[in-house]
């Protein structure tokens, strides 16, 4: 078993070797994490506990991403009694039975291994691999918030949102809507500085810190001597990985740009 900085592939005398890939470099190569929002670890399901009199039990500790509203608070004139209002704070868990499974595969063959220096394709393999966990993270988030149907955005409409116009990002999918470049350079869609996406086709603007992305703490990179005689090897890495979107209908922070 190897340590989650020390992805290795099976030398000449092993069968195979199982590495894991520490869930935090996801946010390495993620545009969503980039544009604000956060990379939620999801740990196993069952936790042991020992009970005060020796036993212990197994117990499922919920886990997700929470934003917090400003309280509305209103003017009250003496005497008058406070409308109880609803709690400002909106959770999103993650179901970890129903998590979406995910997995690639590739074979390496045994002319491919040849033509690297030792070391060089673990490595080159391992940044492909994140760089694709990334991509994952990416495409759960925005299918979530396109499946929310935002509405048209406008700078009133943020504003209306009581958002900060620096807290605001872009991400401007492949059909390009609204996508322009300022005089100093940086890409922007209306007005709003951006990056771009290939995850999606419509362009989303919005507050991206009040949105996450949940992914189980242990992903597997499986590396397996496929055929003994010809030399080629297998590569499979699994992770599970799911969108937090705590805030929608009315209040969702995200809008779209045509």
């Amino acid at each position: 078993m190897n340590s989650s900085d020390d992805v290795v592939l099976p030398s000449p005398s092993e069968l195979g070797v199982i590495s894991h890939i520490a869930a935090e470099t996801v946010a390495v190569s993620s545009k969503v994490v980039a544009a604000g929002s956060s990379v939620v670890l999801i740990k196993d399901p069952q936790q042991p506990i020992q009970q005060p009199d020796g036993v212990i039990i197994m117990t499922s500790q919920p886990a997700g991403f929470a934003v917090a509203e400003p309280a509305g608070f209103s003017l009250v004139d003496d005497g008058d009694d406070l409308s109880n209002s609803d709690v400002p704070v909106y959770r999103a868990l993650a179901d970890r039975y129903t998590m979406p499974a995910l997995g690639f595969r590739t074979t390496l063959t045994r002319s491919a291994q040849k033509r690297w220096m030792n070391g060089e394709l673990e490595e080159a393999l391992l940044l492909s691999i994140m760089s694709g966990l990334g991509r994952i993270a990416d495409k759960m988030l925005l299918y979530a918030i396109i499946a929310e149907t935002p509405a048209a955005f406008s700078i009133g409409a943020a504003a209306a949102r009581g958002l900060r116009i620096n807290d605001l990002r872009a991400l401007v999918g492949t059909a390009g809507s609204g996508a322009s470049f300022r005089a100093d350079g940086q890409l922007v869609a209306a007005g709003i500085s951006a990056e771009l996406t290939d995850c999606i086709t419509q362009t989303v603007v919005g507050d991206w810190s009040r949105a996450a992305v949940g992914l189980m703490e242990d992903i597997t990179l499986v590396a397996t001597r496929a055929n003994s005689f010809e030399g080629s090897m297998s590569v499979t890495c699994f992770a599970n990985c799911q969108a937090l979107l705590p805030v929608t209908d009315s209040l969702l922070p995200f809008w779209t740009v045509s």
